[in-house]
């Protein structure tokens, strides 16, 4: 999954197929739309680590 992009519509998400005793890092873009245009935030979030037992 790493390098891959995730569209996603609202404000969690289950990501499956991860494997245990690994670390996985994550951070998100917002983005707006305006009518069929997508205008993205300048910034990501803060990296979250998640660790799956």
């Amino acid at each position: 999954m790493y390098g891959d992009s995730l569209l996603v519509t609202k404000t969690s998400v289950t990501i499956k197929k991860l494997k245990s005793k690994k670390k996985y890092y994550f951070r998100v873009k917002a983005y707006k739309k305006y009518g069929s245009r997508k205008v993205l935030s300048k910034k990501w979030s803060n990296v979250k680590r998640v660790k799956i037992k």
